[in-house]
């Protein structure tokens, strides 16, 4: 079996075991894992003998940007780091190998001018060590899909999966929800990052807020409820191999973020690694759960037991097509 070492996003999951020799692999850089349904333990050490040292389990840690530095072939596993902070060993079991993930149903307004890249569909996609891969690796029956709707298959490995892609006029949609009125009309503030985040600049070099923010203009008033941690995975040049867009990394989550929402205190952004990026990652904070507006900001250096309680309500996305300037909306189902 192989023992893989795992990486949450925020967390960076690495144990320092000491071990007797094994066969071990490491990366230059961090590859992305996907967690699997299962709970499985995880372990300070490992040696030819096999994992030992159980402290705690993948159950806290599921939904979090699952990132490894470093495998190793014993008896019964391998290492992780979880949201940027190093955690500890775990069997391969607990990543969804060999699979692909994709939408649910894609429906698309016929439009002669415009082709959907089916790839867009795509999740996640896993090797057969469940770390994810570039979706432009994976195989699909149709490149394009524009007015003739049908199904696409997708394959990588022994990966596969399906999708039907439905096309049609646009004359047959209509809004589900009647647009609410008398919302009032106000400007923001001025200023970049320097004038906005006392310590957040590079002036500061990148501290984290110890103070919060309040802004009110034509009786609106808005308060500081969360900072976001910097990275909710490893940094700069540490994650992620290249998505074959400019300075694109694949396991990276952060520092751009655009776009929120909130519904019944689940707050979602969607983060990205460049201004030129058209993938990036969602992130959800449970903000009934996490209660003070700075902690967040030091998940690699707060107490273990308040990491775990963290990880649990911070969840984070494949990295998927997510374009720019879309704006975001939530429900208790969709976002």
């Amino acid at each position: 079996m192989i023992l893989a070492g795992l990486l949450l996003a925020g967390s960076l999951l690495t144990i320092n075991g000491q071990a007797s020799t094994v066969q071990a692999k490491s990366y230059g850089k961090a590859v992305t894992k996907i967690a699997g349904n299962g709970n499985y333990a995880i372990y300070h050490n490992v040696s030819s003998k096999g994992p030992s040292g159980k402290f705690t389990s993948t159950k806290y840690f599921k939904h979090g940007q699952i990132q490894s530095k470093e495998s190793r072939s014993t008896k019964k596993g391998g290492k992780i780091i979880v949201d940027g902070r190093n955690v500890g060993w775990v069997s391969e079991k607990f990543f969804a190998r060999n699979q692909i993930s994709v939408a649910n149903e894609v429906s698309l307004v016929k439009n002669s001018s415009y082709s959907f890249p089916t790839r867009d569909a795509i999740n996640y996609a896993t090797d057969a060590h469940g770390t994810a891969i570039n979706p432009n690796k994976v195989h699909v029956s149709r490149k394009y899909v524009s007015t003739n709707p049908g199904k696409v298959t997708y394959s990588y490995g022994k990966a596969k999966a399906e999708v039907d892609i439905d096309v049609h006029d646009g004359d047959m949609t209509s809004p589900s929800v009647t647009p609410k009125k008398d919302f009032k009309t106000t400007s923001t503030w001025n200023g970049g990052s320097k004038g906005s985040s006392r310590n957040w600049n590079s002036a500061h070099g990148y501290r984290s807020e110890t103070t919060s923010n309040t802004f009110k203009s034509n009786g609106l008033t808005l308060r500081t409820r969360l900072f976001q941690p910097r990275f909710l995975s490893l940094g700069y040049g540490q994650a992620g191999d290249a998505m074959g867009q400019a300075g694109d990394a694949m396991g990276q989550v952060g520092v751009i973020p655009e776009g929120m929402t909130v519904n019944n205190g689940i707050f979602t952004t969607s983060l990205f690694t460049s201004n030129n990026s058209q993938y990036g990652n969602l992130v959800s904070y449970n903000l009934n759960a996490l209660k003070s507006k700075y902690a967040a900001q030091n998940l690699t250096t707060m107490k273990w037991s308040t990491f775990k309680s963290y990880a649990k309500n911070i969840k984070v996305s494949p990295y998927i097509k997510l374009g720019h300037g879309q704006s975001l909306g939530s429900s208790s189902n969709y976002i």
